[in-house]
């Protein structure tokens, strides 16, 4: 009778351990598979963007994470889908984002839209004789996030998120931050974005390059006017913000 219920017990646990690895086993490929179901269709697409956040992954075609990838870079898009995703399903909420199939280093990889930044070159350049310089901005656009509430009319989402404003080195095909003096006003200004050691705008007016040899600008922060000051040393841009 005892061998008859010892047998029984152990017969119980392998069934439950059993279980409990084909949970375990079915949590993990939840996991590591989770985008593999969706079918993406893109639309063309040919900007320039960069990268930034934390844990920046690339994609396969079949959504299957293939490396990760630095905060900070630059990259060429191709592709970007057609619809809004988020938690792997459509997603027409200001939650939702596109996949933009991009090329880095000349491979093509899939990432996702909330880490991808579109960039637009500034209209105005600033005016300096045989100059190499072209200033970029974050298009306002926020075109990889979903940008107007569903079912709301015109009432558009909201983002705290980046917006970097960059300068791209034509004779050294080479983009650049423009690393920021913190002070003061830079703790004020700063709060409008996601915390970040370069410079960021959501609105650049009257760029100037100036005899001195500097750059500046004007820009508001809850209707506050703020002067910008962009200086060049040893190839490094470094901006500080005045009143």
């Amino acid at each position: 009778m005892k061998s008859k219920i010892t047998t029984t017990c152990l017969l119980i646990t392998v069934l439950l351990f059993g279980q409990e690895n084909d949970s375990v086993k079915l949590k993990d490929h939840e996991l590591t598979n989770k985008l593999t179901h969706l079918s993406l269709k893109f639309e063309a697409e040919n900007e320039i963007a960069v990268l930034i956040g934390e844990n920046i992954e690339l994609f396969n075609n079949e959504l299957k994470v293939i490396k990760k990838i630095e905060t900070g870079t630059f990259v060429k898009t191709i592709e970007k889908s057609r619809n809004y995703y988020n938690n792997g399903k459509i997603d027409e909420n200001c939650n939702g984002y596109r996949f933009v199939k991009i090329v880095y280093e000349d491979t093509e990889y899939i990432v996702k839209g909330n880490v991808i930044f579109k960039l637009e070159k500034f209209k105005e350049q600033p005016k300096r004789e045989n100059s190499a310089l072209i200033f970029f901005e974050t298009s306002k656009s926020q075109d990889y996030l979903q940008n107007i509430k569903p079912a709301q009319g015109f009432e558009f989402c909201e983002y705290f998120t980046y917006s970097p404003f960059v300068i791209f080195n034509v004779k050294k095909e080479q983009f650049n931050f423009i690393k920021l003096e913190k002070s003061e006003l830079f703790s004020k200004i700063s709060s409008a974005f996601k915390e970040a050691n370069f410079l960021q705008t959501k609105g650049v007016y009257n760029l100037t390059f100036f005899d001195e040899g500097f750059y500046g600008f004007e820009t508001f922060h809850n209707g506050t006017p703020y002067g910008v000051k962009i200086t060049e040393s040893q190839g490094t841009f470094i901006a500080k913000y005045m009143l």
